[in-house]
């Protein structure tokens, strides 16, 4: 994105970030690529696991020298006046997370804490680690208080990193249902998603599709297997044919109708 349009859509709604250094997808603002650990379900060590995605993973662990460098990062840029709110933990008992810690520090300079308007009543499953990503997961578990803190107001949503986007989105959809004007939504990093092939089995083609270009991922192919019912699901063929190709197993995408068919392709 250009420094332009940046410029102007953050002046339209009254909370500019006024540089760019963000990045956006689907209007949602990042500062760079997050690439974990970890991938795929086996847990692969990630090659591309940078500088980067090491002090988000500090964030996380509340490294306060992190915390202080995507303090001082989105200090130079982020409007004053403005609420800063957290999209919640999935854990309702962790309130003082690293994202939240930030925010209070932004908050310390000229802008509005408020960090307390949006609070987790149920504990959910960390979506990192398999929890269900339906945005209707974090509608029905977030409640809003103190809403006079954003009533009116154009708020900056922030989060640590984001993947599907359905916290921030949910998060969005209850200020505004609480009478924020605009909300703008911010994570530091948005998760990698580096995909050479895409095998589907059960699920269509076009099916199969419209789920690439609702997330935008970026495949290089697509492979179509039909009929999975009549024979067994082994994931040994598919993985050699991978492996003859040069692709490592944990890269491939796997789209299917059930559990056991995209265990089948992916080996898991």
């Amino acid at each position: 994105m250009q420094l332009l349009e940046v410029y102007r859509m953050f002046k339209q709604i009254c909370e500019s970030l006024l540089n760019n250094n963000v990045r956006e997808i689907k209007d949602i603002y990042y500062l760079n690529i997050y690439h974990p650990y970890y991938i795929g379900i086996k847990k692969y060590k990630n090659p591309n696991f940078d500088k980067f995605s090491s002090l988000i993973l500090d964030v996380k662990k509340k490294e306060q020298s992190a915390i202080h460098h995507f303090f001082k990062h989105l200090d130079s840029f982020v409007r004053q006046d403005c609420p800063i709110a957290i999209v919640p933990s999935s854990n309702p008992e962790n309130i003082n997370t690293g994202i939240c810690q930030i925010a209070i520090l932004l908050s310390q300079h000229s802008r509005i804490n408020a960090t307390s308007c949006l609070q987790r009543h149920t504990k959910i499953e960390k979506k990192s680690r398999g929890g269900n990503r339906s945005i209707d997961v974090d509608l029905s578990t977030i409640n809003v208080n103190n809403k006079e803190i954003i009533k009116g107001k154009n708020v900056l949503l922030l989060d640590d990193v984001t993947t599907s986007g359905n916290s921030l989105y949910a998060c969005e959809q209850l200020l505004l249902q609480a009478g924020a004007a605009k909300v703008l939504k911010l994570a530091l990093g948005k998760t990698a998603l580096n995909i050479p092939i895409c095998i589907k089995t059960s699920s269509s083609r076009s099916d199969c599709e419209k789920i690439i270009k609702h997330w935008d991922w970026k495949i290089d192919g697509t492979v179509c297997f039909h009929n999975m019912d009549k024979c067994k699901p082994y994931p040994k063929p598919i993985q050699k044919g991978l492996i003859s190709d040069g692709i490592k197993v944990y890269k491939a995408l796997a789209i299917g109708n059930t559990a056991k068919y995209t265990q089948a392709e992916s080996g898991s």
